[in-house]
């Protein structure tokens, strides 16, 4: 930056569910206000998406890093990664998305953002002019992200898009970035960003078009509501990509009270997992302080008032995740066969198929965790979450709504040449943390109750210099770990989660 001769400001790419994408993004907000207070800091944030998540802890860190970034942020364009899954599945007919083909779907929309900084045009945009127009009080500073046309080099070659055409796509639910529905709230700004072939008497006419719809509703203290920018520079495209090269396209970035439906979604996560206090001792551990979850939600509630107007342990001893791999398969069937995604997954849901005997169905997750291997896009595992999610036998806890962590590793499984395993294309390890395994405590303490009834072998220990009271003890102990995997179980917390559920 001290190297810049006119430096305007600093754009920040994060996610909000990862711990680095949150905590370290909010030190560096922090650190980033204090040496360069007056320019703007604008935010790219990928935002949990309502029924695909990569971390159990995603709502912790969400309304953490929400709340630390707050007065540091100029301005979030926000993102969900369903959303774009959706918008390249349907416009682009990729059946499988990859990070990919996401990342180049964004990468047009800062394109459009900065293109005014870097080429000509009749009515450009810089980066304070994003906060002057889109942010009507500090602290509502998230709009929303939509991008048109998003259309296939197929479907291009036959059709090219109108400047009216690409404006009423924009106010599409369909092909927002985020998962909200605008319908249900009030603009109170929109920028629009145009590229290409367009002229300012289309836009005019296609903006007076959008006015007249009774679905698009503005607040009534900002008539105007409309920021328009051209440049003549159009779309550039990665050749050879899925994304054609148009002659026009547009890009707008709206503040809406809608997005308060996004933030409720977070907020009800948080309350189930906070009310258990699950997993919130990782945090106490590195330092922070239980009060700065409240703190953090209260100023969430805050937020949408405004609006209005580690992954496997959820507590310290809860932490015997149980171990299943997917396929254990010979080379002579895999020959025939080579299993999806979505098989593979099941599989390891299927008691016959775990590393400790004791049956999930008896009891409900607490997290569960998805190493995949090989060949696997994101796409696949989300919909095969998606199936698992739907099926009465597999059970979570209701503190703990997201429930799963995916890892994924391009390097397939490597066998011992000429062992039993096959070689195959891609595998899957979960480890999950379930009340089931309480099952597996209960048969060993039988076991343990009918040898010590008789003191049978406990002089051996005696011997060594062990007292006996130490075997009571440790039983003792047992029994509350069993207790412990009972009460986590336990879905609300009577009264408490009966006055959570009126509030929220």
């Amino acid at each position: 930056a001290d190297q810049c001769t006119g430096l305007q400001g600093f754009l920040v790419f994060h996610s909000f569910g990862g711990g680095t994408g949150s905590g370290f993004t909010s030190l560096l907000m922090e650190r980033l206000s204090v040496d360069y207070g007056k320019k703007s800091k604008l935010e790219f944030s990928i935002y949990p998406a309502p029924q695909v998540s990569t971390a159990v802890v995603e709502p912790y860190n969400s309304i953490l890093t929400t709340h630390t970034t707050l007065e540091h942020s100029d301005c979030a364009f926000m993102v969900d990664n369903e959303a774009i899954y959706d918008i390249c599945r349907r416009n682009l007919d990729i059946e499988r998305p990859t990070y990919t083909n996401l990342n180049r779907l964004i990468g047009q929309i800062v394109s459009s953002i900065t293109a005014s900084l870097r080429f000509d045009g009749a009515l450009n945009v810089d980066l304070t002019e994003f906060q002057t127009n889109l942010v009507p009080y500090p602290r509502i500073h998230f709009p929303l992200a939509t991008y048109a046309p998003v259309i296939s080099a197929e479907k291009a070659y036959h059709e090219q898009l109108s400047v009216a055409e690409i404006t009423n796509a924009c106010f599409e639910p369909a092909n927002q970035m985020v998962k909200c529905d605008p319908r249900h709230g009030k603009y109170m700004a929109c920028c629009l960003l145009y590229r290409g072939d367009v002229v300012p008497k289309d836009v005019n006419a296609a903006i007076a078009t959008i006015k007249t719809k009774r679905t698009i509703q503005f607040v009534d203290w900002c008539p105007t509501g409309f920021k328009v920018g051209i440049n003549y520079q159009p779309p550039t495209v990665v050749p050879g990509g899925d994304l054609a090269k148009v002659q026009r396209a547009v890009c707008m970035l709206s503040n809406t009270t809608a997005i308060a439906e996004a933030w409720a979604r977070l907020d009800h996560k948080f309350d189930l997992m906070y009310a258990k206090r699950a997993f919130v001792h990782w945090y106490v551990g590195e330092g922070m302080e239980e009060g700065e979850f409240s703190e953090a939600r209260e100023d969430m509630a805050a937020l949408e008032k405004d609006y209005e107007e580690t992954n496997l342990v959820p507590y310290p001893r809860i932490h015997f995740p149980l171990a299943t791999y997917a396929p254990v398969i010979s080379a002579e069937k895999a020959y025939h066969e080579q299993l999806s995604v979505a098989e593979i997954t099941n599989a390891c849901f299927e008691p016959a198929n775990q590393m400790v005997k004791c049956d999930p169905r008896h009891g409900k997750y607490m997290a569960c965790c998805l190493l995949y291997r090989g060949d696997v896009v994101p796409k696949d595992v989300n919909a095969a979450i998606a199936t698992i999610k739907t099926k009465r036998s597999i059970q979570f806890v209701d503190w703990c709504p997201t429930g799963f962590k995916v890892g994924i590793n391009y390097q397939p499984p490597t066998v011992v040449p000429g062992g039993d395993l096959a070689k195959v294309q891609r595998a899957v390890c979960m480890l999950s943390n379930t009340t089931a395994i309480a099952e597996a405590w209960a048969r060993l303490d039988h076991k343990f109750d009918l040898m010590y009834a008789k003191r049978a072998f406990v002089h051996w220990y005696v011997g060594e210099g062990m007292e006996e009271g130490e075997f009571s003890e440790a039983r003792e102990d047992m029994a509350a770990l069993e207790k412990d995997y009972e009460e986590v179980g336990v879905d609300s917390v009577e009264g408490e989660g009966e006055e959570e559920g009126e509030e929220y």
